[in-house]
């Protein structure tokens, strides 16, 4: 087992923590937060040791999993990687290009494993789709959610819609030929409301949008390509695939009984009861351990902040 240490566990680092304590993979040395009134409530809660600081933790362990905000990522990705620690840190890799870009030449020098955490490609729903996206020509992805404290450090294209984008690029084979966005900032500092049309040079569209001062939370996309249309949904974990003419890919659908019904030119697809954080920690272990890129690899990690940088140098126009 590699001996593993969490720095941050707020919401969704305490997420990390449940998966991380039951984990046969990784042994949970202990975890260190800024705030020490949360340290001592978590330790007692989860039976977990809280470490004074961060770099009492460091020297105990062979990975880091950070889950602070977005601004701190650098920071502590930089000082792990420089004591030879493998990380995996929550998305975005870092708040900038040139931040992310020298993590990944810092791995020249420390042939470690670094993995930034894009979930949405270990969501079960999304996993069930992979099979049957073939060059989508027109992608429509809505993320919303409601308003909470959490990830105000960055604009809601890093905090929502970079989950979106990375889906795009990863479907989308094809050079960005231009990017349209308008947005509006409410609530924090940074933009909270988003609307993106990326067009690429093959002559897809992806239309994008992110609300994080919503009503009502909301975590789906569709794909239009050539006789199929493919809708996800990410919160529910459901997922749709129709065919036009009775063929995916080129293959005739027979269809399938959905509430003993049949629909023959649709297929629902059965959704795996997985955790998508294990999962997606489950690879992290196994590229440490077979010495492999990990599955979202730091090349993957750039092209998304890349685009939302430019993103974010249209809105600012």
């Amino acid at each position: 087992m590699l001996k593993i240490g969490i720095v941050g566990v707020g919401h969704f680092g305490r997420n990390h923590l449940r998966c991380l304590k039951q984990s046969s993979k990784f042994k949970l040395v202990g975890f260190y937060d800024i705030d020490a009134d949360v340290c001592e409530q978590v330790q007692e809660e989860y039976g977990v040791q809280a470490f004074s600081s961060f770099e009492e933790l460091i020297r105990q362990i062979d990975v880091l999993d950070i889950v602070t905000p977005a601004s701190t990522h650098y920071d502590y990705t930089r000082k792990a990687l420089l004591q030879n620690k493998h990380v995996f840190v929550e998305k975005p890799l870092a708040t900038s290009v040139e931040e992310a870009s020298e993590l990944s030449g810092m791995l020249a020098d420390h042939p470690v494993k670094l993995q930034a955490g894009h979930i949405e490609r270990f969501n079960p729903a999304y996993t069930a789709a992979s099979p049957y996206l073939d060059s989508p020509t027109l992608i429509i992805g809505k993320r919303f959610c409601t308003y909470n404290l959490r990830n105000k450090d960055v604009s809601v294209i890093e905090d929502l819609m970079i989950h979106d984008i990375d889906i795009v690029l990863q479907t989308i084979k094809s050079p960005l030929k231009d990017i349209r966005a308008q947005g509006e900032t409410v609530k924090s500092s940074s933009c909270d409301i988003a609307e993106v049309t990326l067009e690429f040079k093959n002559g897809a569209i992806a239309h994008l949008s992110a609300n994080r001062i919503a009503e009502t939370p909301l975590r789906c996309s569709k794909f239009l390509q050539k006789d199929t249309e493919i809708f996800i949904d990410y919160m529910n974990r459901f997922t749709e695939i129709n065919s036009m003419n009775g063929k995916i890919n080129g293959h005739v659908v027979n269809g399938k009984k959905v509430n003993g019904q049949a629909l023959p030119h649709v297929i629902i697809p059965e959704i795996q009861s997985v955790n998508a954080i294990e999962e997606e920690l489950n690879t992290f272990y196994r590229s440490i351990v077979t010495n492999t890129p990990p599955p979202v690899t730091i090349s993957d990690s750039l092209r998304v902040l890349e685009l939302c940088e430019k993103i974010r140098q249209v809105l600012e126009k």
